[in-house]
């Protein structure tokens, strides 16, 4: 599967903080009251469906969590299958819980029961529909826009090399970011005359990413910008001008792992919880 200035720091190493916790909840621990009666609703739904088909025992299973929710109960998503070895349902259930611990508030209740509802479906029976739905809800959440800020490396002219000072600035993105799951890295690479330098450009976001990369961040969590077409690059190059600083940088851009950030589009609501 879902791309970080002070205020953003400091809100990603409050979520960070929280990702190290969410593992550790309870099963039927308490849940939110206003999340109780939707979750509950979605495992109604889930259930009246099952039971139309004649699974009995799984209508069963989804009405148990009906009734644990409708009295503000909850437990955490049905784990994966220590057998099954499914990367993608583990995967999924890590960014299930982030997104139940890090941003539940009224605009993504809806969004997290359907999620949590479809994601024990995937897990249970296996079906790919279910799979699709949770992924469909997962990418209807909505992230604070605060935590997205944007934070910007400088180079020195016709130089890929990162300075001291870089690298102290990477050690803190890479340590907030390994710790807070809910944000993937976007590296965008500038210099002053783009259209003849843009293999510079694309080198001092390599050198950014490797660099994250040999501090323990995931290097499928960082996307070089332009990486894709490197091959298409001009040779040509042109000497910078030491004077234009501002453009000699590479940009660090903060995405969400899942979801979009408040304001921007998001999908169409799901409208079914299997078709």
């Amino acid at each position: 599967m879902v791309k970080i200035a002070a205020m953003g720091l400091a809100l990603l190493m409050m979520t960070g903080c929280m990702a190290t916790t969410a593992q550790d909840k309870t099963p039927d621990s308490g849940i939110e009251e206003a999340f109780a009666p939707v979750l509950s609703q979605q495992y109604q739904s889930m259930a009246a469906l099952f039971e139309v088909n004649g699974r009995t025992e799984t209508a069963r299973q989804f009405k148990a969590r009906a009734g644990a929710a409708n009295r503000g109960r909850w437990a955490q998503p049905e784990p994966v299958s220590a057998s099954a070895e499914n990367t993608a349902q583990t995967e999924g259930r890590e960014a299930l819980m982030l997104g139940l611990t890090q941003v539940m508030n009224a605009e993504n209740s809806l969004w997290l029961a359907r999620a949590q509802v479809n994601y024990e479906c995937w897990v249970l029976i296996n079906e790919e529909t279910c799979r699709q739905d949770f992924e469909k809800a997962m990418q209807g959440l909505t992230i604070p826009a605060e935590s997205m800020q944007t934070q910007s490396v400088y180079f020195d002219a016709d130089s890929s090399k990162l300075s001291p000072e870089t690298h102290a600035i990477l050690t803190g993105i890479a340590n907030m970011v390994r710790m807070n799951k809910i944000v993937n890295i976007r590296l965008v690479g500038s210099t002053d005359h783009l259209n003849r330098n843009a293999s510079l450009a694309l080198r001092r976001a390599i050198a950014v990413r490797n660099v994250l990369a040999q501090m323990g961040l995931s290097p499928d969590r960082i996307m070089v910008e332009g990486e894709d077409h490197s091959d298409t690059i001009l040779s040509k190059h042109m000497k910078e001008d030491p004077a234009e600083t501002e453009k000699r940088r590479v940009d660090i851009i903060l995405e969400p792992a899942f979801g979009e950030v408040a304001g921007e589009s998001f999908p169409e609501p799901v409208t079914a919880l299997v078709p």
